[in-house]
């Protein structure tokens, strides 16, 4: 790597010798060195060529430096000497750094000097063409941190090492609107200060050309607002090692446009809202990882799936589980039907439970009668209300002291069965209770209450 002489003046390369030649930029500039930014641009595009054989570098050296917009010719690398060292801080509300192609920015801090942020972009890549390259970038106080964009040009980029503070809008926006757009994202972390709400957007995504990597990405809010990695227009999505702490939502894909594809491997999700948020019915793809079921959100219709889990299997567990509560498991069920029918399946424990209300096609089915117990929280309300088309199985049920109410209560509908076992009342045991059981119907299915009254195992009765 070779450095222009100094203090002589600056004289460009006559041959393409491969190296890279050095623009020095100081806040004590010797001869043939800048004070600015711009005024090296201005230089380079006056006196040189860069090319692919013969790129350049602008070296900016310590300090904090106001400049006016920034574009950074083709084969040219914007680098300070570290990020902690380096700062550029725009002169009004513009874009801080437009990158061209192949060229790029690394070892430096893009900060804006004070608020307001509307208007600033720290880095804009639009219709860059290929082998662009962000690293080691320190964004700090601005609407938009990076933003990349191919609307004429097939275009890709490498952003690899960045660190975001303080930023009000989005952090990365990757969008095509018929072009190739290729943004791998390496080792992204953003943080939110406890002073701010979190970014609408960590990263955006859209576009049907736009496929977007990101791997090794972390976002740290701290007001459970915001949208940490927002999908949508088609846009190609393949996420590891995602971590999301006190956000909105963590991954969504949203109802516009259609076919988006999220494919999400090794995520961590701690005091979000909502970890999978899925609105739209084209979106496909797949997260092999954990995610409660209160904060999984997946469109009906969706091919996206949860691997080794079935979507109209839910479960309810000690730890482990969707739920931990299994009213609150059957409470979330909302699309449930003779064609889309559920089970909420519930592993060992006791489960101290406010009153139940099963709803028609969704069963719930225990760890065996002496494994799962269901237990009433209030002594004075039916425990579970049973509904038709619907099957209560392998668990035992308890609680209920009060006059006039009972542990299960039907009070029946049309001509369907209220099912308490898989033949049919062999594995539920009722304990201890006033009340063993109140059916109220005179056209339900009776046959199923004297299978139910012989096979019921009687543990206490008052």
């Amino acid at each position: 790597m070779s450095t222009i002489p100094l203090p002589l003046p600056i004289a460009v390369p006559s041959a393409n010798t491969g190296e890279i030649y050095t623009v020095n930029v100081k806040k004590d500039p010797l001869t043939g060195e800048f004070s600015s930014v711009s005024n090296a641009i201005t230089w380079i595009n006056a006196n040189a060529t860069p090319s692919a054989t013969q790129y350049y570098r602008i070296l900016v050296w310590p300090g904090t430096y106001s400049e006016p917009e920034l574009t950074i010719p083709q084969y040219v690398i914007l680098q300070g000497t570290d990020h902690d060292a380096t700062n550029i801080t725009p002169n009004g509300a513009h874009t801080i750094v437009n990158l061209s192609g192949n060229s790029g920015v690394k070892n430096l801090m893009l900060k804006n000097a004070t608020p307001p942020y509307a208007g600033v972009t720290a880095i804009s890549a639009v219709n860059i063409g290929v082998d662009s390259h962000i690293f080691n970038i320190v964004i700090d106080r601005v609407a938009v941190g990076i933003a990349v964009s191919a609307t004429t040009t097939d275009s890709s980029i490498i952003i690899e090492h960045v660190t975001m503070y303080d930023i009000t809008t989005t952090g990365i926006s990757a969008s095509s609107t018929g072009n190739e757009l290729l943004t791998n994202i390496i080792a992204f972390t953003m943080y939110s200060p406890a002073t701010l709400t979190n970014p609408t957007y960590g990263i955006y995504t859209s576009g049907a050309n736009a496929l977007t990597s990101a791997a090794t990405v972390v976002f740290k809010g701290e007001s459970t607002t915001g949208t940490a990695y927002y999908a949508t227009n088609s846009s190609q999505n393949f996420i590891k090692a995602f971590t999301a702490v006190q956000y909105a939502d963590c991954i969504y894909s949203a109802n516009l446009g259609a076919n988006a594809y999220v494919a999400v491997s090794g995520a961590i999700f701690t005091n979000n809202t909502r970890n999978i948020n899925i609105q739209s019915a084209t979106t496909s793809g797949y997260f092999d990882g954990y995610s409660e079921g209160s904060k999984t959100i997946i469109a009906t219709g969706s091919t996206f799936f949860i691997t080794n889990e079935d979507a109209n299997i839910v479960t309810v567990a000690k730890r482990g589980g969707e739920y931990t509560s299994i009213k609150s498991a059957v409470d979330a069920i909302t699309d449930n039907s003779s064609t889309n029918p559920y089970i909420v399946s519930v592993g060992p424990g006791i489960y101290v439970e406010n009153p139940i209300t099963m709803k028609s096609y969704v069963h719930i089915i225990g760890a065996g009668h002496s494994s799962t117990t269901i237990q009433a929280n209030n002594v004075n309300a039916h425990l579970i209300s049973g509904a038709i088309s619907s099957e209560l199985i392998d668990v035992s049920v308890t609680g209920v002291t009060g006059a006039g109410f009972a542990d299960v209560y039907y009070a029946g509908g049309g001509t369907s069965v209220f099912v308490f076992a898989v033949c049919v009342l062999a594995v539920i045991r009722i304990m201890a209770f006033i009340k063993l059981l109140q059916l109220v119907s005179a056209t339900s299915n009776y046959r199923t209450y004297v299978c139910l009254i012989m096979r019921m195992q009687l543990f206490y009765y008052t």
